[in-house]
């Protein structure tokens, strides 16, 4: 896992420790993690800003009036 372009369901095929490893080697605690998806979510929160997930971006309302 040295990409940072991965995908949700890409994640999900990956087992539990390597999320775990991936997650620990960036100083992330995986303590409160019960269950596979979330750590998939902790990793998908750790992405560049370049890299986002149209299926998880939620939706706001544009404020252009400031």
């Amino acid at each position: 896992m040295h990409s940072t372009s991965f995908t949700q369901e890409e994640l999900l095929k990956l087992k539990v420790k390597d999320l775990q490893d991936y997650l620990s080697m960036r100083y992330v605690p995986t303590d409160l993690c019960r269950e596979k998806e979330d750590l998939v979510q902790l990793v998908l929160t750790l992405r560049p800003a370049s890299y986002p997930d149209v299926t998880n971006i939620p939706s706001f309302p544009s404020n252009q009036n400031s």
